[in-house]
């Protein structure tokens, strides 16, 4: 969410607004939204859900968003409902400028909005050029990696470090497991060049993974 806000803030930005599917995805970006809002001296303007595949909902929340005279409107949604949000805002009296959340596709958006999809800007998920994860995708499959290749990575991580941490605490929420795996404690080890892939470090990982820390 920073990532949008400073952006948005980059581009002269002052008024913002939220729209979000009432969905545990939406949710996150309603607890953030105001923190770096704030932390960016922005007027959040108008925080909105709706419920998905609704275009009547849609409808009537962009008429509340667009009321409140937005400059840029986050909107977090998948891409059918990106589709829905457009029309809907554009329908009203004072559009504003959108910034879609990363699960919005540009090809959805362009193949079903056509020139109306001029200006409509928005965010991809992808990996820390300092992790070395292209670097080491390649290596080992002889290809870049997708838009989502290190999303899925990182998610499989989490599941099977939560995994090994539930070993040792059985009486563990799978949730509170991940959540403590994630804390950022103890040593950061980087992706290490070819040379270095027998790092005596890497052989703390199963310590680290019980230990509740990424390595």
């Amino acid at each position: 969410m920073e990532i949008i806000v400073s952006e948005i803030w980059n581009r002269s930005g002052s008024r913002v607004a939220l729209i979000c599917q009432n969905t545990s995805y939406g949710r996150a970006f309603q607890e953030w939204t105001g923190v770096f809002a704030k932390k960016y001296d922005m007027d959040l303007v108008a925080i909105r859900t709706f419920e998905p595949d609704s275009t009547q909902d849609i409808e009537r929340v962009a008429e509340e968003i667009s009321a409140k005279r937005p400059e840029y409107v986050v909107a977090v949604t998948c891409s059918a409902d990106a589709i829905r949000i457009k029309q809907s805002f554009d329908r009203t009296k004072n559009p504003p400028k959108l910034f879609f959340s990363e699960c919005v596709s540009g090809k959805t958006l362009l193949n079903n909005l056509g020139d109306s999809a001029e200006g409509i800007t928005g965010v991809i998920s992808a990996p820390d050029p300092a992790s070395g994860f292209n670097r080491r995708y390649y290596a080992r499959f002889k290809k870049d990696p997708s838009e989502i290749s290190h999303t899925v990575y990182d998610a499989s991580l989490l599941a099977i470090y939560g995994a090994v941490r539930n070993i040792d605490n059985p009486f563990e929420d799978a949730a509170d497991s991940i959540t403590l795996i994630t804390k950022g404690e103890g040593e950061v080890i980087p992706w290490p060049p070819e040379s270095d892939s027998e790092d005596p470090r890497w052989q703390k990982t199963a310590t680290f993974r019980s230990a509740g820390r990424i390595p």
